[in-house]
């Protein structure tokens, strides 16, 4: 039933092998942000081969995602997710389909709130009196902020480690092109 949830949905690159398809973290966050769009930005999770981008794929998600949705995984549970370790991602699959199904039920009505809750209606904050309503706009709006400070240092993180591996890529094309200078001018000196 759960890879029957999973065929069901539109992904950009077939799967093959689930566990080994889904250790970059990608299609993860693919499947994730059909669930829940406005929490995921996909621009975040570059495809991976390496253990290492693997395992920041899925820190990211952790980080950005899974908490927000209180699915939050151990760092133990991310290196087997980004390893393919069999059995680690149907867990967090069906962890995944229960939360998503039963957020689809709707909210309590309003009556069940607690008339304790509404005891406070007003706070005072630098000698101006707010209510609850300007309080709570506050505090989600600097939760916002906080949260979108985060994810920018996650990008630059992430855009930072791919100006490395760039580099990287820039030092091996020039050992390339030295070794073929010196190999040219060898054959040069020795063929008349």
């Amino acid at each position: 039933m759960l890879y029957e949830w999973i065929d069901g949905m539109d992904f950009v690159k077939t799967q093959k092998n689930v566990n080994r398809d889904f250790s970059s973290g990608v299609l993860m966050a693919e499947l994730l942000k059909k669930l829940w769009p406005k929490l995921v930005d996909l621009h975040n999770y570059s495809p991976a081969n390496s253990f290492n981008n693997k395992l920041a794929n899925w820190k990211t998600l952790n980080k950005k995602v899974l908490r927000r949705v209180k699915l939050e995984q151990s760092d133990k549970t991310l290196e087997d997710l980004a390893k393919a370790e069999p059995g680690v991602l149907e867990t967090l699959l069906s962890k995944v389909k229960l939360k998503y199904d039963n957020s689809k039920i709707p909210p309590p009505p309003p009556e069940s709130i607690n008339s304790e809750d509404l005891s406070i209606n007003a706070l005072v904050v630098n000698g101006q009196k707010i209510n609850k309503d300007q309080f709570t706009t506050i505090v989600t709006k600097c939760d916002l902020l906080q949260e979108e400070l985060s994810e920018s240092d996650e990008v630059i993180k992430i855009l930072k480690n791919k100006v490395t591996h760039l580099e990287e890529l820039l030092e091996t094309r020039d050992e390339i092109i030295r070794k073929l200078k010196t190999e040219l001018n060898h054959y040069k000196t020795v063929t008349p």
